[in-house]
């Protein structure tokens, strides 16, 4: 949900128009998954295709990063 990352209307959808600076970025903590990611995590399929127009394929290489940070099995 970072920016950089995340389909802006998508994000606007989610957490609704006229947020403060400090609720936008509390959401797009708590709704950043791959925030959220511990050895706990149940073992995970990642498929995101690099040309997607809409969806920035860098979501999942983050996805991938903590998972793999976390020793999850994919």
């Amino acid at each position: 949900m970072e920016d950089g990352a995340t389909h802006a209307v998508s994000k606007t959808n989610l957490f609704g128009p006229g947020l403060s600076a400090k609720q936008t970025q509390n959401l797009t903590r708590h709704y950043s998954i791959e925030k959220h990611v511990s050895k706990s995590f149940p073992p995970t399929f990642l498929f995101h295709t690099e040309d997607d127009d809409v969806v920035s394929v860098e979501n999942a290489f983050r996805m991938d990063d903590a998972l793999r940070a976390a020793g999850v099995c994919m």
